[in-house]
Order: structure tokens, then C-alpha cells, then sequence
């Protein structure tokens, strides 16, 4: 993610937010996932994908989403396919 004006500090600060919170997310759906609870990993993995793609909130546009936002978008898409293969009954 960019800022569409590099010089917003609001905008660059919350696509710092953004990006501490879904690494966050997923390194504890990574621990989790050791200890075998699926759904709680499965949730994890959705919330981080719904931050990968970032949409903003009101009418204005400041962030722009790049190439490594969709590619880490499909990654986590891979990763809960891969959970509701394995477990069905997540879905």
C-alpha cells in the first residue's frame, strides 16, 4: 500500500497501522496453527486478507493498494482454501 500523496502523514500512518496489524495477525494464526485450532487460525487468516486490500473508509481516496497487497491477498486465499480442504467442517 502507498499513500496517494506521499506527504499525508495521516495516510502513511494508517498504512503503517494497517501492516502491523495484519503481520501481527498472522504470526499468531502461525502459533496457533501449531496448536491445531483451525478455526481460530481459519478467522485469523480471513481478518489479515480483508487487511491486505486495503478500501479506506469515506468518499475520498488516499491509499492506493500495489501488486504485493494482491499477491499477499492471494497468499492468504491459498492458505484458508488449503484450512477448508483439510477441515470441511471450518466452512
Amino acid at each position: 500500500m502507498r499513500a496517494l500523496n506521499p506527504k499525508d502523514h495521516d495516510s502513511l500512518q494508517e498504512i503503517a497501522h494497517i501492516h502491523m496489524k495484519m503481520n501481527t495477525l498472522i504470526e499468531h494464526a502461525k502459533l496457533l496453527e501449531k496448536n491445531h485450532l483451525w478455526f481460530e487460525v481459519e478467522e485469523l487468516y480471513l481478518e489479515a486478507q480483508h487487511l491486505s486490500l486495503h478500501t479506506g473508509e469515506g468518499m475520498q481516496v488516499k491509499i492506493i493498494n500495489e501488486q504485493s497487497d494482491l499477491e499477499n491477498w492471494h497468499r492468504l486465499n491459498y492458505k484458508i482454501d488449503g484450512l477448508k480442504t483439510k477441515f470441511p467442517y471450518l466452512l
